[in-house]
């Protein structure tokens, strides 16, 4: 219920060279706030997610974290 916003895709390439090409999969997400974030994190769905997704990553996600202005 925190998310307001959620997209989730494959890398495409489209030929930039600054492309974060090391990374298969994107997963984007909007919330009102910090609050909301910060509740996001603690969620159980949230937290199970996690649990089950780590068998299938890689390595470790990274995020980049942005505020709207």
């Amino acid at each position: 219920p925190m998310v307001q916003d959620l997209e989730v895709g494959p890398f495409e390439n489209l030929g930039d060279d600054r492309a974060l090409s090391d990374y298969e999969m994107i997963m984007q997400m909007s919330f009102a706030d910090t609050a909301a974030y910060q509740a996001y994190q603690k969620h159980p769905i949230h937290l199970a997610l996690k649990e089950k997704a780590t068998s299938f990553m890689g390595g470790p996600p990274a995020t980049y974290d942005f505020m709207k202005k």
